[in-house]
């Protein structure tokens, strides 16, 4: 499920338990509505990282490859998606619904020494993202 879909329902789940208190026939509905929707998101698949095909098209449509080597930028991806919790572990927590900010950003490329590197880590990060279905605004 896209990120930006979770995020609605939980949104809606969250009105909807705040909004329900009594046992009146609407107040029912909504709460039968409110388990319909958490059983749909429990039901719904970890995110699992991004193959390396799919890295390798990312790369070389947004023209990574022209700043960095594919190994830098399979390195920075993956570190991309472990801040996100996407990890090959289906123990992984379910990633967070906004973009990483600037500083998260920063911090993974200088963990990496890409810091100063050739490759633009914020577009890059940005990239990994949108495959994931990760948009709007960051905290």
């Amino acid at each position: 499920m896209m990120t930006r879909e979770r995020e609605l329902l939980q949104q809606a789940l969250d009105a909807l338990d705040r909004a329900i208190s009594d046992d009146r026939a609407y107040i029912r509905e909504c709460k039968d509505a409110a388990e319909a929707i958490r059983a749909h998101l429990a039901a719904q698949p970890a995110p699992v990282p991004l193959t390396d095909l799919q890295l390798s098209e990312i790369a070389v449509s947004d023209e990574f490859l022209l700043y960095c080597s594919q190994d830098e930028f399979n390195e920075i991806a993956r570190a991309i998606e472990r801040a996100h919790g996407i990890a090959a572990s289906p123990a992984a927590p379910a990633a967070p619904v906004v973009p990483l900010t600037e500083g998260r950003i920063t911090a993974i490329a200088n963990e990496l020494a890409f810091g100063g590197g050739h490759c633009n880590v914020y577009e890059l990060a940005r990239a990994i993202e949108a495959a994931h279905g990760i948009t709007g605004g960051s905290k």
